[in-house]
């Protein structure tokens, strides 16, 4: 957890397992440490998060919902490689390496507000707003042309936390075209396709409908062109043809195949040269 005008860090080791009862449990515990920390109560605390299912749904943990945290992944980069550092010169287990991370970390002096987190803590925000502001990264204008109602588009189903894709495959969009059912009324542009609402990035540019046409004409040509010979029940079952038993000539073949229990025991009889008139002569 990290307070974006301070810089402030609070880590808790919850081990392997990330579920919702050991994560909120240190949410809370974090809550009430930069309660004590910045001033601020627990109650008026609000919170910035993804839709990580270990996280409690919004009527119990205030804030807003958001895909990504950049501000938060820098700072957990950041603390992460400390760690190594850490666990490399042998300081300690995981929760006591965390405790000392979150203590350099909160010691470190920002570029932002030229003063540790700990600094920071202590003064008013007014203080820290207009350094914090000038450092702030400005947005770029929308590239995006503005789609409308009833636009044909395919859906990105590439995962942005995935393994990485081959264009030439085509699974970084749906096969399937759907239409813009709803437009929101302000900026950013979100659209409502396929019954949820998608953000500009979620979704293609406009797309031109399926030749149905073509795409018939292509299935019923093979791979080299030509066209496929489409066989009927009677044709498919001509060809299957099935070999009939022949019972006598599967006697004749157990007939004539020795048996391996007799030719075990002859072997077994000119190696036994005890009834054979003993040890032999050298």
């Amino acid at each position: 957890m990290i307070d974006k005008l301070t810089g402030l860090y609070y880590g808790h080791y919850v081990g392997k397992s990330k579920s919702r009862t050991k994560v909120m449990k240190a949410v809370r515990d974090g809550g009430k440490w930069f309660a004590e920390r910045l001033g601020v109560p627990v109650e008026k605390q609000i919170y910035l998060r993804d839709r990580g299912k270990e996280f409690a749904p919004q009527s119990e943990l205030k804030g807003r919902l958001m895909k990504l945290g950049p501000a938060v992944e820098g700072v957990n980069s950041h603390v992460q490689r400390i760690m190594h550092r850490l666990i490399a010169a042998k300081r300690g287990g995981l929760q006591s390496v965390v405790k000392q991370a979150m203590a350099i970390k909160n010691n470190t002096k920002s570029t932002i507000s030229n003063v540790t987190p700990d600094e920071a803590s202590t003064k008013e925000g007014k203080d820290l707003s207009q350094a914090y502001n000038k450092k702030r990264a400005k947005g770029e204008p929308d590239k995006y042309n503005k789609l409308g109602i009833g636009h044909l588009v395919r859906i990105v189903t590439k995962k942005p936390k995935g393994t990485f894709y081959k264009a030439y495959q085509k699974t970084q969009y749906s096969k399937k075209l759907y239409r813009i059912q709803r437009v929101s009324k302000s900026k950013p542009w979100t659209y409502f396709v396929g019954g949820l609402w998608k953000s500009r990035d979620q979704i293609s540019g406009p797309q031109k409908p399926i030749d149905q046409v073509s795409e018939k004409l292509l299935a019923s040509r093979t791979q080299y062109g030509n066209k496929k010979k489409i066989e009927s029940m009677a044709e498919k079952k001509a060809k299957v043809v099935v070999k009939k038993k022949n019972k006598a000539a599967d006697k004749k073949k157990w007939k004539a195949a020795p048996r391996r229990g007799s030719r075990v025991r002859k072997q077994t009889e000119k190696l036994n040269y005890s009834k054979k008139g003993g040890a032999l002569k050298v």
